[in-house]
């Protein structure tokens, strides 16, 4: 699906590199592993493709406990995210439309749909924001889900490795609490890959996509 997008809109990424990427279906039909898959996507995206990410704008991402029990504001925190982390490696995202990409989350309880939001809101970040995207990196990029729970694996951005090690920590309210951007940096590595950890796994299903949005290629023309 994802090679086809990219053939449709004139990408000049290598498909058949690409379409070694793609997870088996097994993958795909695992809604645990389709979560981890997503992570790991995103983090290599930002860490091995962007490479120059604002640790600072991490803090976001750990927002304060009535935030993230309510699910739209959960939404709305993680467009912010996703808009300040892509603006501050100096893409040309536009904020406004980046926030027309998240909005239904009904649509999060039909796995088909979510698979093919999944796909579309790659497909639409790799295009728009990275054209020239390194076909190597893509390779790697849903392939592992075990990556980011491994402490010992080799990021270019420790902060961001650290947040993204389980991004469903968003729906603990016993361990998380609100961090600064300024204590966010200054955080023990260990311990944060150990409070991280303990984390369970119900959150990606809050901030992908409707597949309308997506699949109209006008909303995101203009990003």
């Amino acid at each position: 699906m994802l090679s086809e997008l990219l053939i449709d809109v004139e990408s000049d990424v290598d498909v058949d590199v690409l379409s070694l990427a793609l997870p088996d279906n097994d993958v795909l039909n695992d809604v645990d592993t389709l979560v981890d898959s997503l992570v790991d996507v995103l983090s290599k995206l930002l860490v091995d493709v962007l490479n120059d990410v604002d640790p600072d704008v991490l803090s976001l991402v750990l927002s304060d406990n009535d935030v993230l029990n309510d699910e739209d504001m959960l939404v709305d925190s993680l467009v912010d995210v996703l808009s300040e982390l892509l603006i501050d490696v100096e893409s040309d995202v536009d904020v406004d439309v980046l926030s027309l990409v998240l909005p239904d989350i009904d649509v999060l309880n039909d796995e088909d749909t979510l698979v093919d939001s999944l796909v579309d809101v790659l497909s639409e970040l790799l295009i728009d924001v990275e054209s020239d995207v390194d076909v190597d990196v893509l390779s790697l990029v849903l392939t592992d889900s075990d990556v980011l729970n491994d402490s010992d694996n080799d990021c270019e951005t420790d902060v961001l490795k650290l947040v993204l090690v389980e991004i469903d920590s968003l729906f603990d309210t016993d361990v998380l609490v609100e961090v600064s951007s300024e204590s966010l940096v200054d955080v023990d590595t260990e311990s944060l890959i150990e409070l991280l950890n303990e984390f369970d796994n119900e959150s990606l299903f809050t901030v992908l996509v409707d597949n309308d949005s997506l699949n109209d290629a006008d909303v995101l023309s203009d990003i």
